[in-house]
Parts: structure tokens; sequence; C-alpha cells
């Protein structure tokens, strides 16, 4: 019953863990399809994603930009 307890403690603290960093993945996601979006000049994406909670304020990282983005002519 002790290494059990132990067991189901460490497995709901993962799981905790795991739900946060989900969700700070699925932001970060959504902030980078944004931004590609954009670049792209996608008039469908653009306001779903804004409605998805991406948000187009936001400054420009290294995540949000993982890939070079080349201006269009």
């Amino acid at each position: 019953e002790g290494d059990a307890a132990v067991v189901a403690g460490l497995m709901k603290d993962l799981t905790a863990h795991l739900s946060e960093k989900w969700e700070q993945e699925q932001a970060g996601q959504r902030q980078r399809a944004l931004v590609l979006a954009v670049h792209r000049g996608d008039a469908w994406a653009v306001p779903a994603l804004v409605a998805a909670g991406a948000d187009p304020n936001a400054p420009l990282t290294a995540t949000t930009i993982a890939a070079p983005l080349t201006m269009r002519t």
C-alpha cells in the first residue's frame, strides 16, 4: 500500500504538470499558426485563430518564428 500510494501521488503530480504544459504548448502553437497565417495572407485563418485565443498584439519570439519567414513581394 505504501509504494502504491507513492506511485499514485507521483502520477497525480505528473498529470497536473502535463496538463499545464499542454495548455502552454497549445497557446504557443496557436500564436505560431497566427504568425504564419498573417504572413501568407490567409484571411480565413487569422480571424479563426484570434477567436481561438491567439493574441495579434503578442510580441514575436523565437518560439513563434521558429522557421524563417520570408516577405512577400
